[in-house]
């Protein structure tokens, strides 16, 4: 049964449906991304070509350049760095 406008109710063939189960996030994603969130920032491109040209010259990731950045974040508001 469904209510409508002004209250009347509508009954309907459709059987109810049931709730859907709550999803764990990433279930399915690869094992490293499990239980994880993205974080998204858009920047400018010089600052991409910047972030992406030190982690060449430091032989890492952007992403390991980003955590660290996030870890600092942290630290200066009295936060555990766990990133």
């Amino acid at each position: 049964m469904k209510a409508t406008i002004g209250g009347a109710v509508q009954r309907s063939n459709e059987p109810e449906r049931p709730k859907k189960k709550q999803k764990i996030p990433n279930a399915n994603a690869n094992p490293g991304r499990r239980g994880k969130r993205v974080l998204l920032a858009y920047v400018d491109l010089d600052v991409h070509a910047m972030i992406k040209n030190i982690a060449e010259e430091e032989d890492t990731t952007m992403e390991k350049l980003m955590k660290e950045g996030i870890n600092y974040i942290l630290q200066q508001h009295g936060r555990k760095p766990i990133a």
